[in-house]
């Protein structure tokens, strides 16, 4: 049993694949594609945040460990780059 739980804490989801956002697309369209491949290869909200920032080009570099609640992220993001 120990180590089933073992084994389930250190699963890590598959990394998504979502084209990167470059600030020239929809931002809703994006956030909702990369939410529909992390629920389909699940995740905590920290494996979120961490492959989050990799479906983003040319964007402002963020203090590592500075988030780690996936909503707060894709807030921050919907702020940032809503027109």
């Amino acid at each position: 049993m120990i180590a089933a739980l073992k084994q389930f804490d250190s699963y890590e989801a598959e990394e998504p694949i979502v084209e990167p956002y470059d600030g020239t697309k929809d931002i809703h369209y994006h956030l909702k594609a990369f939410r529909i491949q992390m629920l389909i290869s699940g995740g905590s909200d920290a494996i979120k945040c961490k492959y989050f920032v990799g479906t983003l080009r040319d964007t402002a570099p963020i203090p590592l460990r500075s988030i780690n609640i996936f909503d707060d992220f894709s807030g921050k993001f919907l702020s940032q780059f809503a027109y």
